[in-house]
């Protein structure tokens, strides 16, 4: 067995694709006005960007989108930090420091929805590669779901209406006046807030990868 390899960054190729909420969607649940459509699209990336991708909180990709993983070399097992689609390409650079790709009957995708790694092919062996510290193999992958599962959109949509509620946190401010006792001051939201967040909590749950 090869030794491991080290895993560099990986880099998305292009941006994101459309959101998989609308400006108009979030607004309905938020009841905004269009003087906040800035906010509102704001909320909506925010909301979108801290689940999606190798760093955020499902640890997957949401919208459909390329990436590529580099690695230091070759090992048995190539492992992607997301479950993935399909696999574009791998491309090297030799012992030369030449650009080379691998052909595709030479590797297979495996687990591709759990802990998706690379193999080589029964019978193959991987080439040597350029030695310096650097990245010297490039895996160029696509993730993302083609159809939008309706339980996250439905907690995206509740996360920037929790949001844009702390936005406009001054209006939920009441007051309760009694005679000969005295007032007191609370915030209506607070308790909302904490059911809306058990929520979202419980739509993201089975969307959570989890590494074993």
């Amino acid at each position: 067995m090869s030794r491991p390899t080290i895993r560099f960054a990986p880099e998305r190729l292009a941006p994101l694709p459309a959101l998989p909420v609308t400006l108009a969607e979030a607004k309905g649940y938020c009841r905004s006005e269009d003087a906040d459509d800035a906010i509102v699209e704001g909320l909506i990336s925010s909301a979108v960007e801290t689940l999606d991708g190798p760093s955020g909180t499902l640890g997957r990709c949401l919208m459909p989108q390329t990436w590529r993983q580099p690695f230091a070399r070759f090992c048995d097992r190539l492992p992607f930090p997301v479950p993935v689609n399909t696999v574009f390409e791998i491309a090297y650079l030799d012992t030369d420091g030449a650009m080379k790709t691998i052909d595709p009957a030479c590797y297979h995708l495996v687990d591709a929805t759990g802990l998706p790694y690379v193999a080589r092919a029964k019978g193959y062996a991987w080439p040597a590669t350029f030695e310096a510290d650097r990245a010297s193999v490039f895996v160029t992958f696509s993730a993302g779901y083609e159809t939008f599962p309706n339980p996250l959109k439905q907690a995206i949509l509740l996360d920037v209406r929790r949001a844009y509620g702390v936005v406009k946190a001054s209006a939920d401010l009441k007051k309760e006046v009694v005679e000969g006792v005295g007032s007191r001051e609370w915030d209506v939201a607070g308790s909302l807030d904490s059911k809306i967040g058990d929520l979202i909590e419980r739509l993201l749950l089975p969307y959570r990868r989890i590494d074993l």
